[in-house]
């Protein structure tokens, strides 16, 4: 329940809004019977209704004070020890007060009853919002705290940085993206950036993803799927050195320079990655299958095979390709599961790179022509 504005300044109250004697408004009420059993208790004390922004600069005292809620069937007041201004360090505008429960962040409108009030000159301010940074990158120290998705897009996350940044309030595309982060908010306690984030996460709207001269990846979760749906030898790594010796046969098999295998943060929940020369591999997916394909990306990216969305036909020839020559995998069950599944899978791509590998095994330089 808050002091929403005042209607002599433009304020404009709703239904479920009170209007206290003196043009205050207070709200919102989640029904008449609320609002009407809140006007019969406080109306003729409005002059003790503060907010909680007043309290706390001190610019009313008193002896006894009391947050006050509402709801269906009744009203109640909790009395609290002191007001605080320990976490307000460089935060945007959260007032704590210590409860009998312990530390309550509210909202400075949050409405506050005083027995006996007094008045005086404002004795101290509310640090003004914090700005966070603009786009950060999640580090291994830095723990996830808080994470809920969008109702427009992407997830609401909340990182704690420590001393970098506090608890910063963060969207990012998806769960498994964790460089440039955009932010929203930051803060030095907890409590007030969940309060942030559970606000973002109905309210933040991402700016439009700029659009890039690339065809668009229609394939990518059948793809996901047709892949295990056909017999290979899986095996999974030790350790990722192992996957880095795996990685570099197959690039030397295909004459081009291997990616750097490396293993993700501990951050990194879902899934791995390929990106730029480098293969970055979940802890939990440390196997033959992850890596071969994220090589695959790599392959496509450095023989420079026909441009398309990331997991097109190409893509998929070229996986065909690398799984059955370094997975054993069953190459005719693959083809006919492609057909019944619909996915498209480039079969000159695979037979030209099954040549290439077998025409370099035999010391045969052939170097892959850029145009297949």
């Amino acid at each position: 329940m808050l002091l929403l504005g005042h209607i002599d300044k433009g304020y404009r109250p709703t239904e479920g809004d009170y209007t206290l004697c003196d043009g205050r408004v207070v709200g919102p009420f989640e029904s008449a019977r609320a609002r009407d059993l809140f006007g019969r208790w406080f109306d003729n004390n409005a002059d003790r209704l503060f907010a909680a922004l007043d309290v706390y600069e001190g610019t009313v005292i008193g002896e006894d004070y009391r947050l006050l809620r509402s709801d269906e069937w009744s009203l109640e007041t909790h009395p609290f020890r002191d007001i605080n201004d320990v976490w307000l360090e460089g935060d945007n505008g959260q007032v704590v007060f210590e409860m009998d429960y312990g530390f309550s962040v509210v909202d400075p409108r949050r409405i506050v009853l005083v027995d006996g009030p007094e008045f005086r000159e404002r004795t101290r301010t509310l640090r003004p919002a914090s700005a966070p940074p603009a786009k950060f990158d999640i580090e291994r120290a830095d723990q996830l705290t808080f994470a809920s998705g969008s109702e427009h897009h992407g997830e609401i996350v909340v990182f704690d940085t420590g001393l970098k940044h506090g608890f910063v309030v963060g969207w990012r595309p998806d769960s498994r993206h964790l460089k440039d982060i955009v932010g929203i908010s930051r803060h030095d306690h907890w409590r007030t950036a969940k309060q942030a984030a559970e606000r973002a996460a109905r309210e933040y709207v991402p700016l439009a993803a700029q659009r890039k001269n690339r065809p668009y990846d229609n394939q990518r979760e059948a793809l996901y799927m047709w892949e295990h749906s056909f017999p290979s030898d899986y095996r999974p790594f030790s350790d990722v050195s192992e996957a880095q010796e795996l990685a570099a046969r197959i690039c030397a098999d295909l004459g081009i320079t291997p990616p750097n295998v490396e293993l993700g943060r501990a951050t990194l929940i879902t899934r791995s990655y390929y990106k730029a020369g480098h293969v970055v591999l979940n802890r939990s997916m440390l196997d033959n299958h992850t890596l071969i394909h994220e090589v695959a990306h790599h392959v496509v990216t450095r023989l420079r095979l026909p441009k398309e969305g990331g997991h097109g036909p190409v893509f998929a020839g070229t996986l065909l390709a690398l799984m059955t020559e370094y997975m054993g995998a069953d190459r005719e069950t693959a083809i006919d599961n492609a057909r019944e599944r619909g996915i498209v899978v480039n079969l000159d791509v695979e037979t030209r790179l099954e040549q290439v590998i077998e025409r370099r095994r035999q010391n045969l330089t052939a170097p892959l022509s850029p145009k297949i």
